[in-house]
């Protein structure tokens, strides 16, 4: 017996034995009492047997069986352990999409106005340029300016100045289309670019939100005008030249008066069709 006794001594892992061996067990043969000449036969047998021969009899009929038994707590261990790790990855992963995604509204969101911000609003206007290239759709474009907004700083300082900025944006965004976007072009001026529409149907828009903002009772008791220059996407002009034709509409809308709508030049009354009258806006207050 060699690893029977080897394992029972040695052995210190999960081991489960049936029984234990001697470890001084000898090969016996029985005989029966009354033939002492086959037992003296057997006797001389056992003791010319070799070790190595007595190793293959143990070997045939003692066998020694190792069993492992499943370890729950083990398992269970490394199952909280790899739902850790996944529930960790998981929460950075998200966390990860999250800021991201701050960053990419950081990105094109005006700090202030939570509008767009310039390099967005001329992102959008690019790419509606290039679908009017491509399939002919028109595109409105409004710019606007807040009427003597250096006096609402002047006489009641910056900070309501912010506040009607604020207040001003939400009202532009609350009275145009879900698909129009509106852009903080930089100080108090605005770009509006509207999808899918020609001339007219940009005119009436600029109408309601003439009113709307002549109307509105803004905060600290503050009522306010805006000058509008209204056009539409033009194949034969580039986007910088479009944007240069509005621009002119409302500084000559500021020219005249203030709180008034004009049309881009490069429009004529053909090419508007019948316009519905302009409606000027004065009532402001600082």
């Amino acid at each position: 017996m060699v690893i029977s006794p080897l394992i029972q001594k040695q052995f210190t892992g999960l081991l489960k034995i049936s029984a234990r061996l001697d470890e001084d067990l000898k090969l016996a043969v029985g005989t029966r009492n009354d033939e002492p000449v086959l037992q003296d036969i057997f006797e001389k047998l056992v003791s010319h047997i070799k070790e190595k021969q007595l190793q293959g009899i143990y070997n045939n009929w003692i066998s020694v069986e190792y069993q492992k038994g499943f370890d729950y707590r083990l398992f269970w261990e490394i199952m909280i352990g790899v739902f850790a790790v996944v529930a960790m990855s998981l929460l950075y992963s998200y966390k990860l999409q999250q800021h991201n995604k701050k960053l990419r509204e950081i990105s094109v969101t005006d700090p202030l106005t939570r509008l767009y911000n310039l390099f967005k609003i001329n992102k959008i206007l690019a790419l509606q340029y290039a679908s009017l290239l491509r399939y002919g759709n028109d595109c409105g474009i409004i710019f606007l300016d807040i009427d003597y907004f250096k006096k609402v700083n002047d006489m009641h300082g910056h900070t309501v100045g912010d506040d009607i900025l604020v207040e001003f944006s939400n009202v532009l965004k609350n009275n145009v289309r879900e698909m129009d976007a509106v852009g903080r072009w930089g100080g108090e001026e605005f770009l509006i670019v509207c999808p899918n529409i020609g001339i007219i149907s940009t005119e009436k828009m600029t109408q309601k939100l003439l009113q709307k903002i002549c109307t509105h009772s803004f905060s600290h008791g503050l009522t306010l005008s805006a000058s509008f220059g209204v056009g539409s996407l033009r194949q034969e002009l580039s986007v910088v030249e479009n944007i240069e034709h509005v621009d002119k509409a409302l500084y000559q809308a500021k020219s005249l008066g203030r709180g008034r709508i004009e049309i881009a030049d490069h429009f004529s009354l053909a090419d508007a069709g019948e316009r519905i009258r302009r409606p000027k806006c004065a009532n402001f207050s600082y």
